[in-house]
């Protein structure tokens, strides 16, 4: 699993989340973002309960953001969230806060 973040040419922060896993079928990626939404593969070889992909969307969006999954079958998976950049805080911002 490989983990990633960059500040885009907009100035957005761009993170996320890569493996070379089993990967989701086309016809399930929808599903993953539903609350408990597994997929068959999922069910029987995983101990998730689902929520992950559902909280991740809904505080992406909280904040403006939105998120992206990108698989293929025996390939592996890639989330990545996007927030705009209003939504980061300064180093400058926070040493004034403290």
């Amino acid at each position: 699993m490989k983990f990633f973040a960059r500040l885009s040419p907009a100035g957005e922060i761009v993170f996320g989340v890569r493996d070379e896993g089993v990967g989701i079928a086309a016809d399930e990626q929808a599903h993953v973002f539903e609350r408990f939404g597994q997929t068959r593969r999922s069910k029987s070889t995983e101990k998730g309960s689902g929520l992950g992909l559902p909280i991740v969307r809904g505080l992406a969006e909280a904040h403006g953001g939105h998120v992206e999954l990108q698989s293929r079958l025996n390939r592996g998976t890639t989330v990545t969230v996007t927030l705009p950049a209003n939504r980061i805080v300064s180093r400058a911002a926070v040493a004034l806060a403290s």
